[in-house]
């Protein structure tokens, strides 16, 4: 382990704690974490001491194993199918756990006692996919899937897509879960995602919001259907009918209507008609008025006038006479 201090190195994190272990009193806790360690050297027994650090974390664990990748796989399912074991002989003392696993770098270094530490993302990761697990649950990180689906069919087949989370740094981690043993049947997905990638997230969320919209449209739609088809009430008959009546009423008064106006026009032309023939009596009055009232000197004007054209009349009449000898 001499040569790997102070050296990054890429490794397998498994990150594991107890739920709900700071809820419990002091003497349930020290009983808990007995039981949890046992548990964990039994899983790590098989496993060379030079290859594995496993550091204490209060409510839970981080072993850090440096061999082969799939030891950290068989190291978790060690320790929960325990748990469940336990379940089963000894109910009262039971607990659950949660587990998460990262392939990513470590730094192995000496903490402040002189013992092996490691630091660095690959644990940070581990911790925070562990965090989104249910209890009795393993997730993995998709670095550590790549690898060991690669290994075997059979590990290949353990895992299911879990979907892509965020931890409260913002960054975004996907996640797959085992299925394996008796507690498969407690871990189902959350939001189970058939397809990766972004698009398929999308659909995901979008189907979320938009199925209850839509099945409240389709109970608001049956509803409608059933009171439109439903035959109107006593009290809907005797509403329509005295709209019937309101109704025949206002068309027997619209009819009624043209008649008034009709009369209402003739009132008005009659009276136009009065008015119109009124000013032209009284023109004509004043016309008969001023040839009345003319001037006697233009009376005297026009007969003298009518005097000189006889005169003329005569005076041509005799000339002409005298030319034809018929008069003198």
């Amino acid at each position: 382990m001499s040569d790997r201090l102070n050296r990054t190195s890429i490794c397998s994190v498994i990150f594991i704690n107890i739920v709900d272990y700071g809820q419990a009193a002091v003497d349930d806790q020290i009983a808990l974490k007995s039981r949890f360690n046992a548990l964990i050297n039994e899983a790590v027994k098989d496993v060379a001491q030079n290859d594995r650090i496993i550091l204490d974390t209060g409510d839970g664990a981080a072993i850090a194993l440096l061999g082969a990748p799939e030891e950290a796989l068989f190291v978790a399912l060690t320790i929960r199918d325990g748990v469940m074991q336990d379940k089963q002989q000894y109910p009262e003392r039971f607990f659950s756990i949660r587990a998460g696993i990262n392939l990513g770098p470590v730094r192995v270094v000496n903490d402040l006692n002189g013992m092996l530490n490691v630091l660095g993302d690959g644990i940070n990761a581990a911790q925070r996919v562990m965090s989104f697990a249910q209890p009795n649950a393993i997730l993995v990180s998709r670095s550590y899937f790549e690898i060991a689906s690669r290994l075997s069919t059979e590990i290949g087949a353990m895992f299911t897509y879990y979907g892509v989370k965020t931890d409260k740094y913002v960054r975004e981690h996907e996640i797959y879960i085992v299925q394996n043993g008796q507690a498969e049947a407690q871990v189902i997905p959350e939001e189970p995602v058939e397809v990766e990638g972004q698009v398929a997230r999308l659909l995901a969320a979008c189907r979320k919001r938009w199925v209850p919209a839509t099945a409240s449209i389709a109970l608001l739609a049956v509803v409608w259907g059933i009171w439109v088809s439903m035959p109107p009430s006593a009290d809907a008959n005797e509403g329509n009918i005295a709209e019937n009546g309101q109704k025949s009423e206002a068309q027997e008064s619209a009819q009624a209507m043209p008649e008034n106006k009709a009369a209402a026009l003739e009132k008005s032309g009659a009276k136009q008609t009065k008015t119109a023939s009124r000013p032209v009596r009284h023109k004509r009055a004043s016309d008969q008025a001023s040839v009345q009232q003319e001037p006697a000197g233009a009376q005297q004007s026009k007969q003298t006038q009518s005097s000189v054209q006889e005169g003329k009349s005569s005076v041509l009449c005799s000339d002409a006479q005298r030319m034809l000898k018929q008069c003198n």
